[in-house]
């Protein structure tokens, strides 16, 4: 990785900054566990609850867009 032009980044170790390390950090390769993945999830729900109708709408419509190709196989 780093011989191709990558580098690697460190988290805090502080979990309840963890979205500041990869808002900073940009990571194209990120191993994550399930838990972790909750919380990405409830924190983007948080947010689209907080943000617009439209915006609401056009966030769901776009997950349902994207799993229906996942179970298509695209």
């Amino acid at each position: 990785m780093t011989f191709s032009g990558g580098c690697g980044g460190y988290f805090r170790g502080d979990v309840a900054r963890l979205f500041d390390d990869i808002e900073e950090l940009k990571p194209a390769f990120f191993p994550v566990v399930p838990r972790l993945l909750s919380k990405f999830y409830e924190k983007t729900v948080h947010a689209v609850e907080q943000s617009g109708t439209v915006s609401q709408w056009l966030f769901w419509a776009a997950l349902e867009y994207k799993k229906s190709y996942l179970k298509q196989g695209v």
